[in-house]
């Protein structure tokens, strides 16, 4: 046999193992990773569920290997705007299937809708064991509510959505003033704009 022949050969082998290897490396990081997959809620017909916008309710099952995952709260975050959040409530069912809740801050209009449409979308991260799984969460309605603010501060100056106080002591009262402007809300049947209001206030773990 030639050189020629012997180092093509020797070449086609080393490129077969490197493939095989890449394969089983492949392999190993699907079987490895955490999935979540949408579960229909009953009686809505999809695995989310905005009839309660700006509260979300999205169902689905977390698994690895197929095999069902346990998650807690903490575990669930929400990437929304650039920015990561965790979720109100998380109720476990049964075989990994679990009920997430969250409020969305998005209020994006569709241009000269009457009554007033909004659609959206976030994604939903599942951490666990150091696998993280992800799940895209979209929406498109027609609303009774909802709308946009100005949240600033005693100088009139704009503050984030999200405000951070830090980690406060139990039993310790902190006071900041903060002023509230809308400048959007959605539009009735008729064509008038609905009044908003602030309907709750809640911490975000």
């Amino acid at each position: 046999m030639s050189t020629t022949t012997t180092t093509t050969l020797h070449s086609r082998f080393l490129v077969a193992c490197l493939l095989v290897g890449l394969f089983a490396f492949a392999k190993q990081e699907v079987v490895a990773q955490l999935t979540l997959t949408g579960v229909s809620i009953p009686g809505v017909g999809s695995y989310i569920d905005a009839t309660q916008y700006p509260v979300l309710r999205v169902r689905f099952r977390a698994t690895r290997a197929g095999q069902p995952v346990t998650l807690r709260l903490s575990d669930i975050y929400v990437l929304e705007v650039n920015a990561y959040k965790g979720i109100s409530k998380l109720v476990e069912e049964s075989n990994g299937t679990y009920t997430a809740e969250f409020a969305t801050s998005q209020f994006n209009p569709v241009l000269n809708s009457i009554p007033t449409s909004v659609s959206g979308g976030v994604f939903l991260y599942g951490v666990n064991s150091g696998d993280v799984g992800s799940l895209p969460v979209t929406w498109s309605i027609t609303p009774d509510r909802g709308g946009s603010v100005f949240v600033m501060d005693s100088s009139f100056k704009r503050v984030p959505l999200y405000i951070d106080f830090g980690d406060v002591p139990i039993g310790v009262d902190s006071m900041r003033k903060l002023n509230v402007r809308a400048f959007e809300a959605t539009r009735a049947p008729n064509g008038n704009e609905r009044n908003l209001r602030i309907d709750t206030i809640m911490t975000i773990p």
